[in-house]
């Protein structure tokens, strides 16, 4: 055998002792390019299976095919597992606009023939879309494969497709012609020590399953309760697992950053994987082991068929959008049914977020701080009064009306944080309760008039104090209302 495949098995095993099982796969199927042998392909089905037990399936987002998305290598079981149970209620095969985002999505990898094997023994597979379909697939993974199915699928073939049945006949003929390498000893006895671990670890936690997802509901039951989560480190400390010293790193009073951040190198897609393809990769904040703050996906790229948020989102605190997405009606209706659903009950932070998202919200909702990035929207000020926890806002963009609206309502009593511009920026007002001064402000230039309904109106927040910046002449320019606002504050502070 290669050298290459050599150092490739002795870098899983080496991984596989650091517990660094995600790694380990990625060598694995790094090793079956060099050769693909049955012992090499069975190691990858074996320890893919292992890492994606409890994990949810998911619908492949479109953005992944069209955008540059890390992958990582527990996608692809899901996926398939997505795909598999679909074939499973439908009983027939109808897949090739999926089969092709596969393809397109994820390299040739052997994980993907036991699908293929299932699918071509379901009605339909005959018809000319899913059996092109098919044969493409089986030929950008290449052998080995069973082919007796693929046999006995091309004796229902018609002979009226006549290139469809010849691409057909070359993939049976490719698999039948397969002639498996040969594993040298050495070889051989590296791949049944890596076996011997890998079903060690299954085994393990096939035993301590019943425990550890108890636990793990514990956390997300009461995600509060810190001795719910330091008794499931301990578990998973004794099961080696990283994700033990993971959270028991993030207790420490004096946590050791570097360490945290090579665990989250190795493990943070997987971390994060019970929030299923609704996230950002790269953006998720982890507290006390879990996640707690992420960046949404878009909502035009949501799988077809609304998701279900799995339990991993009830430690979730914080939404954080992209300020570089241009949300759309259809960003703006998946995220609210998501953010409806009860097991997002404990966000209470919702960040760059479209003023449209705010009239989506439950009457229930657990929101305290929201920070707008546009207020384009005719009955916002209705809705944020609504939100009976919201203490801390921010709005750009704001016009005059939409503010004196809020200082109307019960916000005023009820915000502790207050932050708005004006529709073009030539004034901001910032109201912070409790502070020595509440109030502080900035306008700018000859429309200082038509800021003076603004200032007036934050009065309402609190009279105190008011600090305030003129330029280019705005004072002046202001006239008699806006002397009469600078009126309702007891103190003003001009800088």
């Amino acid at each position: 055998m290669s050298h290459l495949l050599t150092e490739l098995l002795g870098r899983t095993e080496e991984a596989l002792a650091r517990r660094e099982d995600d790694a380990a796969l990625t060598l694995l199927l790094e090793a079956w390019k060099e050769c693909r042998a049955e012992p090499v392909i069975a190691l990858i089905q074996r320890l893919s299976d292992h890492l994606a037990t409890g994990l949810p399936f998911f619908e492949v987002p479109v953005r992944w095919v069209l955008e540059e998305v890390r992958r990582h290598p527990t996608d692809l079981p899901r996926a398939l597992g997505w795909l598999r149970e679909r074939a499973a209620s439908l009983s027939r095969c109808a897949f090739s606009t999926d089969l092709d985002r596969l393809r397109r999505w994820w390299p040739a990898d052997p994980r993907i023939i036991p699908l293929l094997l299932t699918l071509v023994r379901l009605p339909g597979a005959e018809t000319p879309g899913e059996l092109k379909m098919l044969c493409s697939l089986f030929m950008y993974v290449g052998a080995p494969y069973d082919v007796e199915p693929l046999r006995e699928l091309k004796a229902r073939l018609p002979s009226t497709q006549g290139e469809e049945v010849e691409r057909f006949d070359l993939v049976i003929r490719l698999g039948a012609r397969w002639v498996p390498p040969v594993l040298d000893a050495e070889t051989l006895a590296r791949c049944d020590a890596l076996k011997e671990v890998i079903e060690e670890r299954v085994e393990r936690a096939r035993l301590d399953a019943a425990t550890r997802e108890a636990l793990f509901a514990r956390v997300y039951e009461a995600p509060e309760d810190d001795s719910a989560r330091q008794v499931l480190a301990d578990q998973l400390l004794e099961q080696g697992d990283p994700l033990g010293e993971f959270i028991m790193l993030q207790y420490a009073k004096a946590p050791d950053e570097e360490r945290i951040a090579r665990l989250l190198v190795a493990n943070r897609e997987r971390w994060q994987a019970p929030l299923g393809p609704y996230v950002e990769r790269g953006y998720t904040r982890f507290e006390r082991g879990f996640p707690v703050a992420v960046r949404p996906i878009k909502g035009d790229h949501f799988p077809k068929s609304f998701p279900k948020p799995e339990p991993g989102w009830n430690t979730v605190e914080e939404l954080n959008w992209n300020p570089e997405h241009h949300s759309d009606g259809n960003d703006v209706a998946q995220w609210g049914r998501m953010l409806r659903h009860p097991a997002l009950r404990r966000v209470t932070s919702l960040l760059n977020v479209p003023g449209e998202l705010v009239s989506l919200l439950s009457a229930n909702s657990s929101v305290r701080r929201l920070e707008l990035k546009s207020s384009f929207e005719s009955g916002l000020s209705d809705a944020l009064t609504a939100l009976p926890h919201l203490t801390w806002l921010t709005i750009p963009h704001a016009s005059t009306d939409l503010f004196i609206r809020c200082a109307h309502s019960r916000l005023a009593s009820q915000l502790e944080y207050f932050k708005a511009s004006g529709e073009d920026g030539f004034w901001r007002l910032e109201v912070t309760r409790g502070a020595e001064v509440p109030i502080r402000a900035t306008v700018t230039g000859p429309r200082a008039r038509e800021f003076a309904p603004v200032l007036l109106a934050a009065a309402r927040f609190s009279s105190q104090g008011l600090r305030i910046e003129f330029r280019d002449g705005a004072e002046e320019q202001g006239g008699a209302p806006l002397r009469e606002a600078l009126a309702a504050y007891a103190r003003v502070i001009r800088e």
